[in-house]
């Protein structure tokens, strides 16, 4: 039992997916441009806060102070005895407001003393800065965020910073530096509004020209299935759409010139049947003259009766053959049974199947092949058929003689009848080997048509050269055919 499956749309393809990618895309550039700016931020504030150590540690070591680089954000800091009681706040926070903010992140560490203490025992050597304990956070203030650092220190108070002193006279001391990020947040938030924004309406607009483009898509490939269907049908006035896309105006016409082919082997068809009809009908007509003739009585002389039936039913015995032989090599292209043999004694044998004919009308048959048997590989019975038909013609407009010569190339070999009858006028050669056409003395038209397929199928060529002193039939063939 055949199971029915479900195939993929064209269309799902051509818009849902990419429109999938692009969303994905963008939300992805719009995720990483976020987190690229806040890592940026939080490092800014985090060296603007170091920056604020580095000079509370040279005050500890009373160093002189370094000039410290520009920041693009500001730090104040609080110092806290070992009970987290206020002693001091920067210079930056003496307004009463920023007092009540030093208060509110006292009180913030105060209140987590379980995670800001969870230090190691204190060490031996307390002056040693290596061993100075530091923690971080970002905290909120009344609706403002902080990004705040603690760090400890062993010495005493001056002024506005801890100074280092002998381990007797050392108390514990804790310097909080923070800056306000609610600011840059805040920035960072509309620039993420405005970033999205821009996304949205770049991805709409990719998304609009999308849709657009898979709606032309969609219209020329229903352009182009009702063009084929026209075809199929052989509408008449069936014209070739136009497309938006070249891709599918390629397709339209290699669609056209199919069509014009299928016409082509329509009026082809159309004529062979017309021709195969007429040239059945003249010796059916005569042969049911003649038997309805002997059948009354009329015809006293029945011997030339009976011979003109014969002839007559031969003729039709020799066209049917002929488009059998025709239709078999246009049908099966594994018809032909190749086997090796010797081309001189092929074109020898040949030829003397003609001796009858030749003395009749007193023509003479010269030889020019070489002294050396070549061996080709060919189908023995479809080759003498159509060397055959060559040599029926040279005989029927030859004058005085006819030449059968060939030679051989790397690869080929080229066999050549040459009869020194009328030349051939150019609009003849145009359709020599069309089925039916039949030049001057010509039978059925049948017998080239013919020839030409059997070549065609041995991989080889046939052309005609025709001058006022000779005509020409020249056959290309591989020696060694696949």
């Amino acid at each position: 039992m055949r199971f029915k499956t479900s195939k993929p749309r064209l269309k799902n393809r051509l818009f849902w997916q990419p429109l999938l990618l692009i969303l994905v895309v963008f939300g992805a550039l719009l995720l990483l441009f976020n987190l690229s700016v806040r890592q940026l931020i939080e490092r800014q504030t985090r060296s603007a806060i170091q920056e604020q150590f580095n000079r509370l540690d040279l005050l500890y070591r009373s160093e002189a102070l370094k000039t410290s680089s520009e920041s693009l954000i500001s730090t104040s800091y609080v110092i806290l005895d070992q009970d987290f009681h206020l002693l001091y706040t920067s210079s930056g926070l003496s307004h009463q407001e920023d007092d009540d903010v030093a208060e509110a992140i006292t009180d913030h560490v105060q209140g987590e003393q379980s995670l800001w203490q969870a230090w190691q025992t204190a060490p031996t050597n307390r002056t040693s800065l290596s061993h100075l304990e530091q923690r971080s956070a970002l905290i909120e203030v009344e609706d403002d965020q902080y990004q705040i650092r603690l760090q400890k220190y062993f010495g005493h108070l001056n002024g506005n910073y801890i100074q280092q002193s002998d381990i007797k006279d050392a108390e514990t001391y804790y310097v909080i530096a923070f800056a306000n990020v609610t600011t840059v947040l805040v920035w960072l938030n509309q620039l993420n509004k405005l970033v999205a924004i821009l996304l949205v309406m770049s991805a709409g607009l990719l998304v609009a020209l999308l849709w657009l483009s898979n709606l032309n898509t969609r219209r020329d490939f229903w352009h182009f299935t009702s063009y084929l269907e026209k075809i199929g049908k052989r509408q008449e006035g069936r014209q070739l759409p136009q497309f938006k896309f070249k891709e599918f105006e390629e397709l339209g016409l290699s669609a056209q010139q199919m069509d014009q082919l299928i016409s082509s082997s329509q009026e082809t068809q159309k004529r062979f049947f017309q021709n195969v009809s007429h040239e059945l009908r003249t010796p059916l007509t005569s042969v049911n003259g003649y038997a309805e003739a002997l059948k009354s009585g009329a015809v006293s002389d029945v011997q030339s009766a009976s011979e003109v039936i014969y002839k007559e039913s031969q003729r039709m015995t020799e066209l049917v053959d002929q488009l059998l032989i025709l239709s078999r090599l246009e049908s099966i292209q594994d018809s032909v049974q190749k086997e090796t043999f010797s081309l001189n004694d092929f074109l020898y044998d040949l030829s003397w199947r003609f001796e009858q004919q030749l003395q009749k009308r007193h023509l003479q048959l010269r030889y020019q092949l070489p002294e050396s048997y070549q061996e080709i590989t060919a189908d023995e019975t479809l080759l003498e058929r159509a060397l055959s038909n060559v040599i029926s013609n040279a005989i029927r407009y030859a004058r005085t003689q006819i030449v059968l010569a060939y030679d051989l190339t790397d690869e080929q070999v080229i066999i050549r009848i040459t009869n020194d009858g009328e030349p051939i006028s150019d609009e003849d050669k145009e359709h020599l080997f069309e089925r039916f056409y039949t030049g001057k003395s010509g039978q059925f038209g049948i017998g080239l048509a013919m020839t030409k397929a059997i070549i065609t199928q041995h991989s080889g060529r046939i052309w005609v050269e025709s001058s006022n002193q000779e005509t020409c039939f020249i056959i290309a063939l591989p020696i060694h055919s696949a």
